[in-house]
């Protein structure tokens, strides 16, 4: 018997994406909720034993018998007409807001919304980023605990890419600063290992062929991403085919557009093959400085840029060069996410899902919350009302139980009431967030919700939707459908920000039928039936 293990996580936001796929959840561990005095015969049945047994709830913490997944455990108890539901020991954890004391200090992070992304996925160790620049400091306290590969220094043909000048501790810092540890700053994607890869000299300079060497090395040694905060005027086919060359390893270019403030191109990120980036201060302005054009994609912060520098310290920099590393940073957290994305879905990612600055890009500046995976519930989730009755009319028939299942049990309105439009009848239902599983809806990760409601009433009702909105207790309109037969579905697509819903921890709605072919009082009562309720939609992984 395994021992039972208290996971000291905090915060909510896991939800339950189906069989198929299973959030993050303790093995050998499930929650199930019996009927009342059948729990113990039938963990008994199936060799599973109780662990914790929450009063009030009804819930047991069990434990399945070795040698049975979560995915066998549940599909045996829900086969028992005794459990009401089971469902993963789901693992929740905290919405991190990172206690890096110079994080307040760093606008380009909250801009392009890493901590939301961060709740998503904080990079992982698996995936490389390699930063071809001008080496990197790797004794600095930001930017250790095991963070680098094997590098290499092509301008000095060595084996040590120990930065002599500055620069590419900066950018390394902006990709990956060890986040969350107290110390310092923190980088986009702090998890991801660097490959630290030397092409620049102490003067801040170096040739085509130090930099394809670097392409090639950082290929060659499993990097996902390439950030290259450099460029040149000359266009060369041998650093194109470089760049084709890791693209083709399954590494992205990414590269800083220049510092010349016009439209004239420059190499490596004037190829096809790089994502461009040009610079955008607190305000989303255009730097002054940034190279711009309908061939640079995106723009990343890049004024005042505070990160790593030589020696230990910390400081800022402006430059397209500190653009860059932003976006090779959230190149490698989408990766670390989905590491099944090939370079071209990671830069369409990016590029889909930016924020609008102006026509100095072609894409917008990035935004990293936006921009993370998503993936489709393997089941629409189904938000169980709390609530539900009469709220214009002559009387109510139902239950909550009539609003979760397709099942032919409705609750029913019948009303004599008429206003100028004809016959009225109303339901109120009131939604928790929460899923009937008991697992809390992260709603900063849901990036769709629809509600769908199944409707029955005479051909030729209009059916409205309206919910309440908790700042001004008033009703507000959602959207109308006319019934064209007895029964239907109505299903409105909800618009974002979700949390305008549940602002109060809970939504009301009101759907309304009218009759408008009933014009008296003496007419018949008008019934607006509902049956299922539910909310489903996407969410990030």
């Amino acid at each position: 018997m395994k021992r039972f293990c208290t996971l000291l996580s905090v915060s909510l936001g896991i939800v339950a994406i189906g069989s198929a796929q299973l959030a993050e959840h303790v093995p050998g561990q499930i929650h199930v909720k019996f009927k009342p005095n059948l729990g113990a015969p039938t963990m008994q049945a199936l060799h599973a034993a109780p662990l914790n047994y929450h009063e009030g709830i009804g819930v047991t913490l069990v434990d399945l018998p070795d040698g049975m997944t979560v995915s066998q455990g549940l599909a045996a108890f829900r086969a028992r007409s005794e459990v009401v539901y089971a469902e993963p020991n789901y693992i929740a954890r905290a919405h991190l807001t990172p206690n890096d004391p110079l994080f307040g200090q760093m606008y380009g992070l909250p801009k392009i919304q890493c901590p939301q992304a961060w709740d998503l996925h904080f990079g992982s160790s698996t995936i490389k980023v390699a930063d071809i620049d001008t080496g990197v400091d790797m004794t600095h306290p930001d930017l250790q605990n095991n963070k680098f590969a094997p590098g290499y220094d092509f301008a000095n043909d060595d084996s040590d890419p120990t930065d002599d000048h500055g620069h590419g501790t900066h950018t390394t810092g902006t990709i990956a600063a060890n986040g969350n540890n107290a110390v310092g700053v923190i980088g986009v994607a702090p998890n991801v290992t660097i490959i630290p890869i030397k092409v620049l000299a102490a003067s801040g300079g170096g040739t085509y062929d130090m930099i394809i060497g670097g392409i090639k090395f950082g290929a060659d040694n499993g990097a996902s991403v390439l950030s290259m905060s450099l460029g040149g005027s000359g266009a060369s086919q041998a650093m194109q085919d470089a760049l084709v060359y890791a693209l083709g390893k399954g590494a992205l270019p990414v590269a800083s557009a220049g510092n010349n403030g016009d439209t004239n191109l420059n190499y490596p990120a004037a190829y096809d093959e790089c994502i461009a980036v040009a610079a955008t201060d607190a305000n989303d302005q255009r730097a002054g400085f940034s190279t711009y054009g309908d061939w640079v994609e995106v723009a990343a912060p890049g004024v005042d840029i505070l990160s790593t520098t030589m020696g230990g310290g910390y400081g800022l920099n402006s430059g397209t060069s500190m653009s860059c590393p932003h976006v090779a940073g959230l190149a490698g957290l989408i990766k670390s996410a989905d590491p099944t994305l090939t370079p071209a879905q990671i830069r369409t990612l990016i590029q889909n899902n930016c924020d609008p600055v102006g026509n100095f890009v072609t894409k917008g500046r990035i935004n990293a919350f936006r921009a993370m995976p998503l993936i489709s519930i393997g089941q629409p989730y189904t938000l169980a009302p709390d609530a539900v009755g009469l709220f214009e009319g002559s009387s109510f028939i139902g239950n909550l139980a009539a609003l979760l299942t397709s099942n032919n049990v409705y609750t029913k309105a019948n009303s004599v009431f008429v206003n100028r439009l004809g016959h009225v009848a109303s339901q109120s239902i009131t939604i928790d967030n929460k899923i009937t599983t008991s697992n809390v809806v992260n709603l900063s990760k849901v990036v769709s919700m629809d509600l769908k409601m199944e409707v029955a009433a005479k051909a030729g009702t209009t059916v409205s939707l309206f919910y309440k909105n908790p700042t001004t207790n008033a009703w507000t309109f959602v959207k109308s459908s006319p019934m064209t037969a007895t029964d239907g579905v109505v299903t409105v697509k909800l618009g974002s920000p979700f949390t305008k819903y549940f602002a109060s921890g809970a939504s009301q709605w009101l759907i309304r039928g009218i009759d408008p072919q009933t014009t008296t009082h003496t007419a018949l009562p008008f019934t607006l039936r509902v049956d299922k309720v539910s909310l489903s939609g996407m969410v990030k992984n």
